[in-house]
């Protein structure tokens, strides 16, 4: 063996970083493995279920994690129509809403306080890691009947029972698409609420925009305080097993490293390729858990344009007008196809983060979904595509663009209503004794939370300690 470890981590993104801090804090010796040469410390323009008790647990706020912008207005960008801003807290300010429709501004107070009520009921499964059904049965009957009702309803339908106008519908609607799921599909109302349940800054539901580094960069302080080994330019290969259960990673340049634990940020699909059996029975798991559909973001330089009233720091844009087109995007996905209205989030980070676009031009993040996974890498028609888009909401843009970056996808399988209601240990514990999912992947829904890495260190921690099989 080349090196031998209390634990490796596979993966040096926002979950593995975590991850590894809470490995290294509980005294076992971890090296971390990212493939590319440095960690992507590129700061996260906007975050929405950053768990608390990392950012407690791990001092974030020590190691310089900071927010610009605390609470972000979510702006609908509307085609030959001015912005529709939908207020997180519908008591400061309701007069957009009011403008388009004086039923639906009054109708947003008690759909947002009935949904954040049972996402508050419903943080013992989506923080505390229990099965969704044990919660459930703790609830009055009134939230365990509206929890049973959004697992079988859409995002779209459930949003139409509260609002008559198509603008509100796909603007609320369009939380089920942060949180990776097809907003017209049965059962993606209940990701409505998970992202209801989600707090940041002290604040239920909101979105935040970090300062400086943001989260990448302070977690990077925090697993090297803690005394993590990190290797750039290491990429695993194959999962080393002895007597059935994981023994080490075999990197692809031959090192071979020995360790009981291994947690991986990659998906479960990437995960479990990696595993020496893969032929004999895994093989076949991870094809069924292959994700036909993603999210890719790209990141535009902008030149100036004193004009510009729509992008804005401090907002939240999207780009999803109808629930029609959020449908017609879907199918064009499904059939292999870049859809000609993708959904868009689009948001400008504060001045003080380090420049990821030219001297003097202004950076645009703007994540697209759904996008086909074989289509992830189609760099010049995605950038045509989402460039068309957002021209179409905001004229002249396309005239301003000075470079444009197209970022890799988040590694994650497809959000079901399944992995809402499961447990943490159903998401996180593999086939393989010894190996657990640490990333997006062992979320309820995609986003960059952590809480699935602090889950799995401390799963790991708790079952090595005890002896146990796992």
């Amino acid at each position: 063996m080349s090196g031998s470890f209390d634990a490796i981590v596979i993966g040096g993104d926002a979950s593995g970083l975590a991850a590894a801090a809470y490995l290294a804090k509980a005294g076992l010796r971890t090296v971390l493995l990212e493939k590319q040469e440095t960690l992507p410390v590129a700061a996260e323009p906007v975050l929405h279920a950053l768990d608390p008790r990392v950012v407690k647990e791990l001092k974030l706020g020590r190691h310089g994690l900071a927010f610009a912008f605390r609470d972000l207005s979510l702006v609908s960008l509307r085609a030959g129509s001015s912005p529709l801003t939908v207020p997180r807290d519908p008591r400061h300010t309701a007069r957009g809403v009011a403008a388009l429709s004086p039923a639906d501004a009054q109708a947003l107070p008690r759909y947002l306080d009935t949904l954040f009520a049972l996402g508050r009921a419903l943080r013992l499964s989506w923080w505390d890691g229990r099965p969704l059904a044990e919660t459930l049965a703790a609830l009055k009957p009134s939230q365990h009947a509206l929890a049973e009702r959004l697992a079988v309803a859409s995002a779209v339908a459930y949003t139409a029972s509260w609002f008559e106008t198509d603008a509100m519908r796909a603007a609320l609607a369009f939380d089920a698409v942060r949180a990776g799921f097809a907003p017209t599909e049965p059962g993606s109302a209940l990701a409505l609420a998970w992202c209801a349940a989600q707090e940041i800054c002290g604040m239920q539901a909101a979105s935040a925009s970090p300062r400086g580094g943001g989260l990448v960069a302070a977690l990077v302080l925090a697993v090297q305080k803690a005394g993590v080994e990190i290797r750039a330019v290491s990429t695993a290969h194959t999962l080393m097993l002895a007597n059935d259960r994981v023994a080490g990673v075999e990197l692809a340049a031959g090192e071979r490293l020995e360790a009981p634990l291994v947690l991986s940020a990659l998906s479960r699909r990437r995960t479990l390729a990696l595993a020496p059996v893969a032929a004999h029975g895994l093989g076949a798991a991870q094809r069924r858990l292959s994700m036909p559909l993603t999210s890719i973001g790209l990141r535009f330089g902008l030149t100036p344009d004193a004009s510009d009233a729509l992008l804005q720091p401090g907002h939240r844009n999207i780009v999803a007008e109808k629930p029609d087109a959020m449908a017609a995007a879907l199918g064009a996905a499904r059939l292999g196809l870049l859809p000609e209205e993708p959904l868009l989030e689009l948001s400008l980070p504060p001045q003080d983060v380090p420049a990821d676009a030219p001297a003097g031009r202004i950076a645009l993040h703007v994540r697209a979904w759904p996008i086909p996974t074989d289509l992830a890498g189609e760099r010049d028609a995605l950038i045509r595509t989402v460039t068309a888009a957002v021209e179409r909401v905001a004229p002249g843009f396309s005239r301003r663009i000075a470079s444009c970056d197209v970022l890799p996808p988040h590694e994650s399988d497809a959000p079901s209503v399944a992995r809402l209601a499961a447990s943490a240990e159903d998401r996180i514990l593999t086939a393989i004794p010894g190996l657990y999912l640490c990333g997006q992947a062992a979320e309820p829904a995609d986003a960059v939370s952590c809480r699935a890495a602090r889950q799995a260190a401390r799963l790991a921690i708790t079952q090595r300690r005890k002896g146990e099989p796992r």
